[in-house]
């Protein structure tokens, strides 16, 4: 669905199971064109998620090239890529084995540089388009370690996708932009440490690697680096950690860091001991579902997982989990929604549209009463629809 300003509003296809490209497109064969026509608009955004195995089986002349007419047969078009995830996302033990492997290795530099080989050949001409990934690592595997060490592997492996990126741009002028995504307990949580992040490392690891290399200035370098490394903004995951998300789009805003995308998303929140324990009941053995609890005087704990929370739930706390849930409701049974946290997010974005990719990211239906639960395709145009309505009112 196209917006205002150039953007667009889409969903990530992460909803829909393929761990293969045969199962990716057969997922995509049976939903995506029925779901552009019960919206009723000529074009369709593709909000992409492509694991590791189902892109490596599409990188070949003969199966790409399929799936571009496959998208221009349908109207539909890609302007963003969810490449966080880069094994299976369905049928199996997700956990913290969603952030492996991350940016302290070459095996994350490779996938994500096979991602922006097939963005740059699917966008529409005259676009750009964003593809975004994990918070560097997922801070509990480098307890032990000098977080200084990992801060600096993850940013060289990213200045040489920064590199690629550059390449690109100065030779075709198409725009890609890598979209770092902070997570609960990824090491990039907050906006404070994203930028943190951005002026410690990576501004002085791009001066040093890239300024004889392009014979840039210093000020052309940071524009560069500005232009092709932003921020992939979940909602949900802003709102677990309980930062502000009006704090946290001015703190980028002042340090000129891009917002690549905005993640319409929705977290789970209890607000009394009872609904606590209905929350605790929703664990389950596939995604993290990271807790964070803050007590009335303001102070924040924290559990990796619902599995493994034992802070305990005191008068006039507030509980938040990593849950995706359906962003069209407030109230789920027993338990709440951040669903306020996208309403002030979208309309920050209408007074000043931030960024061209408004992506819908909902993975959990099943949340939701029997009564209120309908078919894949009608859930998703729900969601769009529900997102499209917050935007134009």
């Amino acid at each position: 669905m196209k917006t205002s300003h150039n953007s667009v509003l889409t969903y990530c296809t992460n909803i829909h199971p393929g761990n293969t490209w045969k199962e990716t497109i057969d997922s995509f064969e049976a939903n995506i064109p029925q779901i552009r026509k019960t919206i009723g608009v000529e074009e369709f955004a593709v909000g992409l998620r492509m694991g590791k195995r189902p892109l490596d089986e599409l990188l070949t002349d003969d199966t790409l090239a399929s799936f571009g007419k496959w998208l221009e047969d349908n109207n539909l078009f890609v302007r963003s890529i969810n490449g966080f995830p880069y094994g299976n996302f369905h049928n199996t033990v997700v956990k913290d084995d969603v952030h492996a492997p991350d940016w302290t290795t070459q095996d994350r530099v490779n996938y994500t540089l096979d991602l922006v080989k097939l963005l740059a050949e699917i966008l529409p001409p005259n676009t750009g388009g964003g593809i975004s990934t994990s918070p560097l690592t997922y801070r509990p595997w480098h307890e032990d370690e000098a977080l200084e060490r990992v801060y600096t592997v993850c940013a060289k492996n990213l200045i040489q996708v920064l590199t690629s990126l550059i390449d690109l741009f100065l030779s075709t002028g198409i725009e890609i932009h890598v979209d770092i995504e902070p997570e609960p307990d990824g090491l990039l949580e907050t906006s404070d440490e994203f930028v943190s992040f951005f002026k410690a490392y990576l501004i002085p690891i791009a001066l040093k690697e890239l300024k004889d290399k392009y014979q840039m200035s210093d000020e052309e370098v940071i524009a560069s680096l500005k232009r092709h490394i932003t921020v992939c903004f979940d909602v949900c995951h802003f709102a677990v950690v309980f930062e502000d998300v009006k704090k946290a789009l001015a703190n980028f805003q002042k340090e000129g860091i891009r917002i690549g995308r905005v993640q319409i998303s929705a977290a789970l929140e209890a607000r009394t001991e009872e609904e606590y324990e209905h929350m605790l009941n929703l664990d389950e053995p596939t995604y993290l579902h990271q807790v964070a609890i803050k007590d009335e005087n303001g102070g924040i704990t924290r559990s990796n997982d619902l599995n493994q929370q034992t802070v305990s739930f005191r008068q006039g706390a507030m509980a938040r989990t990593h849950f995706h849930v359906p962003i069209f409701e407030e109230k789920y049974q027993y338990l709440h929604s951040t669903q306020s946290e996208i309403v002030s997010t979208l309309s920050a974005w209408k007074k000043s549209p931030f960024t061209e990719i408004l992506e819908v990211e909902t993975y959990t239906f099943d949340v939701l009463d029997q009564s209120k639960r309908l078919n894949l395709q009608t859930s998703i145009v729900r969601e769009l629809e529900w997102a499209s309505k917050i935007l134009k009112d």
